[in-house]
Formats: C-alpha cells, sequence, structure tokens
C-alpha cells in the first residue's frame, strides 16, 4: 500500500488535466478493494439441504450415516403418525434406510442401533442467525452441534440442539454473532443405540452477506471480572451494594454472585442485606461468563461493624410538695 500511495499522490502531476481527476477516482476504488483483502461473499464447500442426494462436503464417521441423506417422507411410508417435515426431498435421518435406489422400498429403516457423527467442512463463521431443522431423540447424545476452531484447544462446542422425541422436525435458531470471523463447522450427532437413539436434520440457512475473517492464530483473554467497592464496610442492619465493572473481548453474558450465608445473586449489582449476619468480615464472590464461553472471577470484602450500644440516663427530681 506504501508504493500505491506515492504513485497515487505522485503520477496525476506527469498526466494532462483531464486524466487527474479519471487517475484519482481509480486509486481510491483500488485503495477499497486492496483493504476489503479480509471481507468476502462466503461459499460453503459442503451441502446445506442435501438435495444433490449425497453428503458433499461432509465427513461421516461411524455406521449412522450409511444411508443418507433419506428421501422423502419415510416415517409417513411405514405409518409412524409423525411427519418429517423436511424441506425438498432429501434430509438426514439416522433412523431411516430409503435413499430411494434400486432394491429399497419407502419406509424401510436401519432403527437406533448404528452411532456415528457427520462434520462439515470449515467455514468461516458470518454474522447474524443460522436456522435449521432439527428432530429425533432428545438426549445430548443426539444433536446437532456448532464447533468454533480455537489454535490451542481444538474445536469447542458452542452451541447445540436436539430434537424432541419425534420424527418431526422443527426449526431451531443460533446467533452467529459473537463468534464472527472464526473458523467453524456443524456436527450432526448420533451416539445413542437407546430409545429415540437418532438424529434428523435438515435445510441449513446461513446468512447472506459479507463475512470478516479473524486472525486465527489471535489468543482470546478471558473476560476481567472486576468488584466495586473491593472494600466495604457497613454498620449492622444496614444493606450492602455490591457493582460488577467487568470487561471482555466479546460479550459479557452472564454475571453471577455469591456472598454471606450462600447467598446468590444475578446481574450486574448485589444487595446484601445485613440484618441477620453477625458482625465479622465476609468474601463476596463474582464470577463472570462471555460469549466466548470463557469466564473470569474476582472477590470482594464485606465488613460488617456491630451497631452502637444504645445507652439511657435517669435523672431523679423531686417534687416541690414532697420536700
Amino acid at each position: 500500500m506504501g508504493f500505491l500511495s506515492r504513485s497515487c499522490h505522485a503520477t496525476p502531476y506527469l498526466l494532462p488535466k483531464y486524466f487527474k481527476f479519471f487517475f484519482m477516482i481509480s486509486c481510491v476504488v483500488l485503495s477499497i478493494i486492496l483493504n476489503a483483502a479480509y471481507s468476502f461473499a462466503q461459499h460453503y464447500n459442503f451441502t446445506l439441504d442435501f438435495e444433490d442426494g449425497n453428503l458433499r462436503g461432509w465427513i461421516a464417521e461411524g455406521e449412522a450415516f450409511r444411508y443418507q441423506p433419506t428421501w422423502g417422507d419415510n416415517p409417513t411410508a411405514r405409518n409412524r403418525g409423525q411427519a418429517s417435515n423436511h424441506q425438498g426431498n432429501y434430509w438426514i435421518g439416522t433412523y431411516e434406510r430409503y435413499q430411494r435406489l434400486s432394491g429399497q422400498r419407502a419406509g424401510e429403516i436401519q432403527g437406533d442401533g448404528p452411532v456415528g457423527s457427520l462434520t462439515s467442512s470449515s467455514f468461516v463463521i458470518p454474522k447474524g442467525i443460522l436456522s435449521f431443522l432439527v428432530g429425533g431423540g432428545n438426549s445430548f447424545e443426539t444433536r446437532v452441534e456448532l464447533l468454533v476452531e480455537d489454535p490451542i484447544e481444538g474445536n469447542i462446542r458452542v452451541y447445540y440442539a436436539t430434537g424432541g422425541n419425534t420424527e418431526t422436525m422443527s426449526r431451531k435458531s443460533w446467533d452467529l454473532t459473537p463468534y464472527a470471523g472464526k473458523k467453524g463447522r456443524i456436527r450432526i450427532v448420533d451416539a445413542s443405540s437407546g430409545g429415540w437413539g437418532h438424529i434428523n436434520a435438515d435445510d441449513l440457512r446461513f446468512p447472506l452477506g459479507t463475512v470478516d475473517v479473524v486472525d486465527p492464530n489471535k489468543i482470546m483473554v478471558p473476560p476481567e471480572a472486576r468488584i466495586l467497592p473491593q472494600y466495604h464496610e457497613v454498620t449492622q442492619g444496614e444493606d450492602a451494594i455490591f457493582e460488577s465493572r467487568s470487561s471482555s473481548a466479546g460479550r459479557i453474558i452472564r454475571e453471577t454472585w455469591l456472598g454471606p450465608d450462600r447467598l446468590k445473586g444475578k446481574g450486574g449489582r448485589f444487595i446484601v442485606s445485613t440484618k441477620g449476619l453477625n458482625p465479622g468480615s465476609y468474601e463476596i464472590n463474582l464470577s463472570v461468563l462471555d460469549s466466548y464461553e470463557l469466564k473470569g472471577e474476582a472477590a470482594a470484602t464485606l465488613v460488617i461493624k456491630p451497631q452502637e450500644a444504645v445507652t439511657y440516663q435517669l435523672k431523679a427530681r423531686a417534687l416541690p410538695d414532697t420536700i
């Protein structure tokens, strides 16, 4: 950019006047293009709706996805009474065994026995909402999840969704904005062989627009938890008020407090009533969680002073008629 900048400033004086305007405009446009090198309209290298009838761009492990994607409303074809609610023709359903191939019959199943996972190619996470269809079992072992790539810890799960013990898929959504610019993957998991040990998924819809890339080697710093005041002295019976002044590279999504007698609280302010507490020193703890799933902790001190003793003075006065 240094050479380009010098060229754009020097060259117009060597050109005829009517070229100067067009030359400067060209320099501005070129500068914008070069400076936007880390923003782009993303093309996903894996199928989002499985409508090609294959698992292009996805890596299957285990046996659960051997007959995927499945074709049509296979649950209805076997009179299950729970329509799949899939979009288009093909979808993921690890209970199913029908791809409209020769020798197969609509309604065939492979059952809950096989297990495995299906992982998408890597992509840059955009800002906005990702929505998708999910059904099947409602346990953690049967889920759709978003993994964020971390240069130190590897793939970190930041969201997951399950079915509701029904073959009928419903639409779920995740806000991708806290992780925008990082690399991620979608993983569909069937790790159960028990009842409702299967997962249904279809029709991933990513937000449109350009994607800003974040340096993958950037090390995320945990949030800085901070309590004000650090030291708070009150008289027994008064309320003690503490506030969180925490900060984070992302968004702070949860603040939890722990005080005397295991008193708990949430949010940016914590009020401790000292009416039932004995005079003495107590620790106030704050735990902070940010949008990158990183935690920070802080502590403060509460000192309760005893109330001052109240003294009474009695004065005797003789009445005149008693003397």
